[in-house]
């Protein structure tokens, strides 16, 4: 399931997703871990404010890369690829990162400096 979920939130990051596909192809066993609950929530919100320009209809991606959302779903996505399966610690670092604010590339980094 962490496969999954961690493609739905790679196609999320792009703005290749939309509310619709992601409510049918989120997995639901992944609905009683809050971990994973906070994934969705952030996953929702994400799509749900998604930039796009009125007049052309296309993607706003230079707005979508300076939003919260989209620093939450790389945080949620850097979090998903340490396959660790400890809710809490995950609750934990996330809590940490966003308490810190590293730039996207220099998640990984704090998460690392943080397991020690």
């Amino acid at each position: 399931m962490r496969k999954k979920a961690l493609a739905i939130l790679e196609k999320a990051i792009e703005g290749k997703l939309g509310l619709k596909e992601f409510y049918d192809i989120w997995p639901s066993e992944l609905n009683d871990n809050s971990f994973y609950d906070s994934v969705y929530e952030n996953l929702e919100s994400g799509i749900e404010h998604f930039p796009g320009n009125v007049f052309s209809m296309k993607p706003n991606y230079e707005v979508w890369h300076k939003m919260e959302e989209y620093y939450l779903l790389n945080v949620d996505k850097a979090l998903i690829t340490l396959e660790i399966d400890d809710t809490e610690l995950l609750l934990y670092l996330r809590e940490k990162i966003i308490q810190l604010k590293p730039s996207i590339g220099s998640i990984q980094d704090l998460i690392v400096m943080l397991l020690k």
